[in-house]
C-alpha cells in the first residue's frame, strides 16, 4: 500500500505518512510543525487534493507518531511546572 499524505487541522501543513506508521498508532499522528495531534485518516487528501500541495509535503520523519496517546486526554494542555522560590 503507498503512502498516504494527510493535512494537519490545525496548521495546514501537508504531511505523508506510511500505513506501517499509521497502524501502529492507530491513526493518530503529531504534526511536526504545530504539534496538534490528530487522526491523519480523518484529514487524508485526496488524489485531486495532492496535486495542488506536493511542493509543500513533508516527508513523515516531519510527522511524530505516537502509540501511547490517550485519545481522551487529547487537546488538553498540562499545566505548567512552576518552580518554588524562597523569598528572604
Amino acid at each position: 500500500m503507498a503512502d498516504m499524505i494527510t493535512r494537519c487541522p490545525g496548521c495546514s501543513v501537508a504531511f505523508r505518512a506510511s500505513p506501517a506508521h499509521l497502524q501502529a498508532a492507530n491513526g493518530l499522528v503529531r504534526c511536526g510543525a504545530c504539534l496538534n495531534v490528530f487522526n491523519a485518516r480523518e484529514h487524508e487528501l485526496r488524489d485531486e487534493q495532492n496535486a495542488n500541495t506536493q511542493q509543500h509535503t513533508h516527508t513523515e520523519n516531519d510527522l511524530l507518531i505516537h502509540d501511547s496517546m490517550d485519545p481522551e486526554t487529547l487537546g488538553q494542555a498540562p499545566l505548567p511546572e512552576t518552580e518554588e522560590t524562597e523569598e528572604t
